[in-house]
């Protein structure tokens, strides 16, 4: 029988919670990829490596962000052309 004070066991209950927000977060990113150009496989992937997600969450906030001022330019644009 476990012990429930073992420290493999509390580490394998505090990583499930973290498991299960890195997988949501990755798949959002996914969902969002193919919306600024970008690979949804690559984007997901790169979410749930552990270091590395921190900078590529960076990366792609900035990418977004670049995105939706494209596309708002572009729409100011049209409107100043009518």
């Amino acid at each position: 029988m476990s012990n429930p004070n073992d420290p493999i066991i509390a580490v394998g209950i505090g990583a499930v919670p973290i498991i299960i927000i890195l997988l949501l977060l990755a798949f959002m990113m996914a969902k969002l990829a193919p919306r600024v150009g970008s690979s949804s496989v690559t984007w997901f992937i790169l979410t749930l490596i552990p270091g590395v997600n921190f900078f590529f969450l960076y990366y792609a906030s900035y990418r977004i962000l670049a995105h939706i001022l494209d596309r708002l330019n572009e729409l100011s644009a049209r409107t100043r052309a009518i």
